[in-house]
């Protein structure tokens, strides 16, 4: 529950990210990298939470993109956490309280906003202003064989297959039943390209 003119914060919300506290390892963005870390994969928990405080009119203090565009949403509709400084936040401006609910079934997160019904409908969309080109995939020795074990020297597997440059914005729509639209931007995203990794057994 959130009442009127109360915040709040993911990070708050959740807590640490530790593995005393119930999370695992997943994929995580390092130096604009995937690699594995405690709590990968919460950003997602995030993003669906920051999409559907939109969707309810809830006015965002705090949003951080991704060093890389996601794979999971549009671009410039992400919201990045972590434990250094990186939340979302939201204040609910409304007379009304909110009521919050979230959960995951079947492989899907869903978010779930309830309040007073706003006199207007809203709607998002993501404007791609440049892609750049993707780089060249890097090659290295995988001296662990943590990708190669049982292949023969010198074989090789793809790692992760890279991502171009992406420039973005992000628009809030407002719908109003007599006909009357308002656009308005919100967001400006640059987010970085990445190289492929590729594995090659020793």
């Amino acid at each position: 529950r959130l009442g009127p003119g109360e915040s709040f914060s993911f990070n708050s919300a959740v807590g640490r990210r530790t593995e005393a506290n119930g999370f695992r390892r997943a994929k995580i963005i390092v130096g604009g990298e995937y690699t594995d870390g405690v709590g990968g994969g919460v950003c997602q928990a995030s993003t669906t939470l920051y999409n559907a405080a939109l969707l309810a009119g809830l006015k965002i203090t705090a949003v951080r993109r991704h060093t890389l565009v996601p794979g999971y949403v549009d671009p410039s509709f992400d919201a990045m956490v972590n434990g250094s400084g990186s939340d979302l936040c939201f204040v609910n401006d409304d007379a009304d309280a909110v009521y919050i609910r979230a959960y995951v079934s079947g492989g899907r997160a869903t978010a779930e906003i309830y309040s007073s019904e706003l006199p207007y409908k809203i709607a998002l969309r993501s404007v791609t202003l440049s892609v750049g080109e993707r780089p060249a995939d890097r090659e290295f020795t995988d001296t662990e064989r943590k990708y190669t074990d049982g292949m023969e020297s010198g074989e090789k597997i793809r790692v992760s297959g890279g991502a171009p440059s992406v420039s973005s914005e992000g628009y809030l729509i407002k719908e109003y039943p007599d006909g009357r639209r308002e656009e308005t931007r919100i967001r400006r995203d640059d987010y970085s390209s990445s190289a492929g990794k590729i594995a090659v057994a020793p």
